[in-house]
Parts: C-alpha cells; structure tokens; sequence
C-alpha cells in the first residue's frame, strides 16, 4: 500500500473541553525533623532561650495522564491541562494509552520559626520542630476532540483524483476508544491523576530529658547551656 502514496500531509488538532475534578482525597504523609536541640539551665532560676531556625522543604505537583490516545504522528494544537492544575507549560497531545505518562513540578517552601521555651532550674529540655507533609489526589477526566484531515497523494490518479482526503473521524473506524462525532471530527476520554504533595503544617515539641540523660552517656551536638547564679 505504501508504494501507493507519493506525498503524506495532514492537518490534525486536539482540543480538549472543560477538564472535570473528583473531590480531593488528602492524606497525611511522613514527618520529618527540622531542627532539634537541648537546652541546659544550670541556673537557680527558670529560663526562657529563644528558639530560632530557618529550613527549606520541596513541595511537588505532577499531573499523570493514566488513559488516553496516541495518533503516532506529531499532532499540531495543544491540550493546556496542566494550566488547569496550576503547572507550568501545556502537556502535549501526543499521549499513550498503554504506557502512563507523568509531568512534575517542585517548589521550594521555606520554614521559620522563633519561639520561647522555658527551661527550669537545673533542667535540660530537648525542643524538636516537625513538618508532616500531606499528599492531595485528584482524579480528572476531560473530553478530547481530534479535527481535521489526512491527505495522500497518489503515484497513480484514482477516480479522476490524485490526492486522497481521509477525515480525522475515520480514526474512530480503527480504535474502539475514539467516538466518531462529525464529519471530520473524533472524540475520546483522556483521565489521569494529579497529585500534590505539600507540607501545610509544622509543630514545636519540648520534652525534659534531665533524669534521661543522668541515666546514660550521650555525645550531643548542637547544645545550649546557661550556667552561674541568677
């Protein structure tokens, strides 16, 4: 068949409609140290240190088309639905049904924190700050309208015609997945996943650990003593 054909042109576009969100479903992640450190007062008086840190964490976002089409060509038009996630960039109309394909960005989110703690007289208190992310799963599902034509031009005039027009709609004669919807008109149901995993929350906890440590030798790094008479 292919000896056939001299020239191969076409004009496709893929235009995608209102992109339609299932209800978040949030879950809490892990929890990780940001900072720690043990206070000494060795002083007859209670004493307030000032706690002050500054850490950076990454939050990521990606989107994850699980079902859709590929025409196995370069398709012109584009299907913005990472804009509709907030994503950079448009995703291409180029998808896969067999093979999921996944876009991803991560930002930097900066933490800061500047607190009292009170230290006891005699005491040492150890402070612990935590962040604990949270992952967000959204599933979507968007209508995908595929327009326009193929044109072939024959070696060999067919019907008193050198070129043959084939209308995008006739995809939908080959793939069970497309639905034929006009005269050169396609459409079909791409549906993903997006997901993000954000840290929205950090927590401060104290703990005194003098009878602890009395009880074994340990070597700690990042140690704040107060000392003398007050």
């Amino acid at each position: 068949m292919k000896e056939l054909f001299e020239t191969k042109k076409f004009y496709i576009q893929v235009e995608g409609g209102t992109v339609k969100m299932s209800d978040p479903k949030t879950g809490h992640g892990n929890r990780s140290l940001l900072y720690a450190n043990l206070y000494d007062n060795e002083s007859n008086a209670t004493q307030t240190y000032t706690v002050t840190h500054t850490t950076i964490r990454k939050e990521k976002s990606s989107l994850k088309v699980t079902d859709a089409f590929t025409l196995g060509i370069e398709v012109s038009g584009g299907v913005s639905l990472k804009k509709v996630f907030g994503l950079s960039g448009t995703v291409g109309t180029k998808y896969n049904q067999e093979t999921s394909t996944t876009d991803s960005q991560t930002k930097l989110k900066t933490f800061a924190v500047s607190t009292g703690v009170n230290v006891p007289p005699g005491k040492t208190v150890q402070v612990e700050w935590y962040a604990t992310t949270a992952q967000t799963n959204i599933d979507w599902t968007c209508d995908m309208t595929i327009t326009g034509y193929f044109a072939l031009g024959l070696k060999k005039p067919f019907q008193d015609t050198s070129v043959l027009i084939i209308p995008a709609s006739y995809l939908a004669l080959a793939n069970e997945e497309l639905e034929m919807v006009g005269p050169r008109h396609a459409r079909f149901v791409a549906k993903g996943v997006f997901t993000k995993v954000s840290v929205p929350e950090s927590d401060i906890y104290t703990n005194d650990v003098t009878d602890t440590l009395k009880k074994k030798t340990v070597i700690v790094s990042g140690r704040s003593r107060m000392a003398g008479e007050f």
